[in-house]
């Protein structure tokens, strides 16, 4: 009679682990992204208070004031551009 080997179940193996334990690693990877989420909102600067309407109101006419701006001075002389139609 031949005696079979027994092998022991105790060997750590990365793939085994892996193979065996995916799910829970892709939970904790989940809950841990998750998490930070949470922290990066609850510590993250409020939003009230930063600009009033009036602040607002005022940027933008300032952004308008510049679009309507007359600007061709400063631009005709660029090199590459063609003022005289041809």
């Amino acid at each position: 009679m031949s005696k079979k080997k027994k092998s022991s179940g105790s060997s750590f193996s990365i793939k085994n682990f892996l193979i065996m334990h995916v799910e829970k690693v892709v939970f904790a990877g989940i809950a841990s992204l998750a998490g930070l989420m949470v922290y990066m909102g609850i510590s993250a600067k409020p939003f009230t208070g930063v600009e009033s309407p009036a602040k607002l109101q005022e940027s933008a006419s300032q952004v308008s004031r510049s679009i309507k701006e007359d600007h061709w001075e400063a631009i005709k002389d660029e090199e590459g551009r063609i003022v005289a139609p041809v």
